[in-house]
């Protein structure tokens, strides 16, 4: 009897420690600097009825974002990040036209040769691209 209460004196302060520290939860997916070679390369709108035309291409450690009529947003400082079936590619983007820069973040779904193109922070482009 004496030893029962000795092994629950010891263990409630183990359980006390166990229970008052913060459980710490990794995040799968951080960010990685650059572009992944996945999407490296160029893809661009592959009709020619299509009303705003979007290119994309992407290079180690940038990329380029163009719609018909404007000049090209070359973003450097690039990330990224894989997270449910999708890129999404974060960086600093110089002025150029109308664009006033800043940071821009894009999320890219890869389905085969195509690529679906969604801005999520910064701009306006959206489309479905080729290579």
């Amino acid at each position: 009897m004496k030893m029962n209460k000795f092994l629950l004196i010891l263990s409630l302060p183990i359980l006390g420690v166990g229970l008052t520290n913060p459980l710490t939860i990794a995040s799968a997916s951080s960010w990685k600097k650059g572009t992944p070679k996945v999407l490296r390369g160029g893809y661009w709108t592959s009709s020619t009825h299509v009303e705003h035309p979007v290119e994309f291409s992407a290079k180690k450690k940038s990329f380029f974002v163009g719609e018909s009529g404007m000049p090209t947003t070359m973003v450097s400082h690039s990330h990224y990040k894989y997270s449910k079936g999708a890129y999404f590619l974060k960086g600093y983007a110089k002025p150029a036209g109308t664009f006033k820069g800043g940071n821009v973040i894009y999320k890219i779904v890869k389905k085969g040769h195509y690529l679906n193109l969604k801005c999520v922070k910064g701009s306006y482009e959206k489309g479905t691209l080729y290579r």
